[in-house]
């Protein structure tokens, strides 16, 4: 084993996703309205920008999708992309309020740099990369002990396709048999990271199963179980 992902919503950045998205596109819609665009109308985008992200064929990076979408829903927009940076820069910190830090992720990513590991963020590539840095300081982490965060500016896929997983591979050098995925979605993190070669880790915490899948088919357990987990992996 050379190298271990990580998601973040839920894994290493502890959180109620329905909470979060709530926060989000209030954060986001509050923002915008000033500058002119309506709530709903925001909304709608961010919902059909979402699904175009996770639609995309890899024949163009999720950033472009995104702005594909946003256009097209807003045709008179003056294609001003700097307002958005600001959001990310100063509102979309009030929604960490929504979020709860765990001490194990940031023992189980030290132990890990020790021993020698790779360590990669991949986390589903729906936002700027900002976005995804800001994201992982709530978590109490330092974004430089990670190689590589995806973000929709450097992803052609999302999750569950294992597309997304194969280009993370393909980006880093890395051979799936060298790698482990640790995550709290079922169908995204484990059946996804699994068909494309990775071994998995079922974080249960806030545990994601849609389609209540058979859990003990993946290792799995709560924090203080990866983190044995982790200890009890040996050095890179």
């Amino acid at each position: 084993m050379k190298a271990i992902l990580f998601d973040m919503d839920g894994t290493l950045l502890p959180m109620s996703q329905e909470d979060f998205s709530r926060a989000y596109f209030g954060g986001l819609t509050r923002f915008a309205a000033p500058l002119g665009f309506d709530k709903d109308a925001m909304v709608a985008m961010l919902w059909d920008g979402m699904k175009a992200m996770v639609k995309n064929d890899g024949s163009a990076t999720n950033a472009v999708r995104f702005w594909e979408v946003f256009e097209r829903h807003f045709p008179n927009w003056n294609g001003d992309r700097t307002v958005f940076d600001r959001f990310y820069e100063t509102d979309f910190k009030l929604t960490s309020q929504q979020v709860t830090p765990n001490a194990y992720a940031a023992k189980c990513v030290a132990l890990l740099k020790e021993k020698g590991y790779r360590l990669i963020v991949a986390t589903n590539p729906l936002f700027p990369e900002s976005a995804q840095v800001e994201r992982l300081r709530w978590a109490g982490l330092d974004p430089a002990d990670f190689e590589y965060v995806t973000h929709f500016e450097n992803s052609h896929f999302c999750k569950p396709n294992p597309a997304y997983y194969d280009e993370i591979l393909q980006v880093l050098r890395l051979s799936p048999a060298d790698c482990a995925m640790v995550g709290n979605d079922v169908e995204e993190d484990m059946q996804a990271g699994r068909a494309a070669g990775l071994s998995v880790w079922l974080l249960t915490d806030h545990l994601i199963n849609r389609k209540e899948r058979d859990i003990n088919a993946y290792q799995h357990g709560d924090f203080a179980a990866l983190y044995a987990w982790v200890q009890a992996l040996p050095n890179a």
